[in-house]
């Protein structure tokens, strides 16, 4: 079947197909499709031009050519739609693809998210996959990796609980809590060199061992986990500023290997010692609405690295940790 259109509008969110009515659909039985269309969206998302080549495979339809252009973004890859005996839905759907934009705020406004990051370059790899196939609810069986690059800009204003890139983006709810804590080192806004970020998709949840946001004033690491269906955080933070004097007194390092392991990370992610800068910790926790955001400790974030699978058994073991790298990280 060819598709050869003006303008393509699918509905999106308001159909709720969920993968119990959708089961009986078989991919191998579908016809391939070749669709043009100038003008495409999905429900409040528009895509800008879309090309898509969806061919028969012995196991069902994937892409050969899948590409959507925008004026501030383009997204293209591949993706599939296949028969699969081991799933326990006897399919499986999957999307490998990249975005790249030019301008994140008009590209946050044309996919109706309030990202609350302005810059000019931001690119999304995406490796991802769900049972059964395509459906309404594909979030909860969400998993795959994605990572995330933003090239230079700043934070800007957002509403608590607003359409978040896949929730990730927990970075935008610090900076209020920061101004209390660094009001010297902010003075002039969150401005950033560079925001980047590696996640793991699980079953709907997504989890970061290197969410990190750089520049001229400050460094923020973030690990932990984001609920993709339940929206709520449960993530650590720590902040090396590199002015002075603002450090509050709960931001003080405690001893300890795992403590010592889990910055080791970060140092290793920051490229830079930590130990030249002051550090303070924070725990991210709750609800996307309306996420606590608290002065914590380093035993803290390194019992959120823990959890979220960045510290392996050896790392946590002191024997495996520098005791050179030791001192100097405490």
């Amino acid at each position: 079947m060819t598709f050869d259109m003006e303008k393509l509008h699918l509905p999106g969110d308001k159909m709720k197909v969920t993968q119990s009515e959708a089961r009986w659909l078989n991919p191998e039985s579908l016809p391939g499709l070749s669709v043009r269309a100038n003008d495409f969206s999905l429900g409040q998302q528009h895509f800008g031009r879309l090309e898509a080549d969806i061919e028969r495979s012995d196991r069902g339809l994937v892409t050969s050519l899948l590409t959507t252009e925008d004026k501030t973004f383009s997204l293209s890859g591949q993706a599939g739609w296949l028969v699969d005996a081991e799933d326990e839905f006897g399919q499986r759907t999957f999307i490998d693809a990249t975005l790249k934009s030019t301008d994140t705020e008009q590209t946050a406004t044309r996919l109706a998210y309030d990202l609350g990051i302005i810059s000019n370059q931001m690119d999304i790899m995406m490796d991802i996959d769900w049972s059964g196939g395509p459906r309404s609810d594909f979030m909860a069986a969400l998993n795959g990796n994605i990572a995330v690059r933003l090239g230079s800009g700043r934070l800007s204003e957002v509403n608590p609980g607003a359409g978040r890139m896949f929730g990730l983006m927990s970075i935008t709810a610090l900076p209020r809590r920061l101004v209390l804590d660094f009001s010297d080192v902010f003075s002039e806004g969150f401005g950033y060199d560079q925001i980047m970020g590696d996640f793991r998709l699980v079953n709907g949840d997504a989890y970061t061992c290197n969410l990190t946001f750089t520049g001229p004033a400050a460094d923020v690491g973030i690990v932990g986990r984001t609920g993709l269906t339940t929206h709520d955080y449960d993530q650590a933070a720590v902040v090396s500023a590199k002015v002075g004097g603002s450090l509050p007194v709960a931001g003080l390092l405690l001893g300890g290997p795992q403590v010592a392991a889990a910055l080791l990370i970060f140092s290793q992610v920051f490229q830079k010692p930590l130990k030249d800068m002051g550090q303070v910790f924070y725990a991210v926790k709750g609800a996307w609405d309306d996420p606590g955001v608290e002065v914590t400790d380093s035993q803290s974030f390194a019992d959120v690295s823990t959890r979220t699978g960045c510290l392996t058994q050896e790392q946590t073991a002191f024997s495996d940790i520098d005791p050179f790298i030791y001192r100097q990280l405490n």
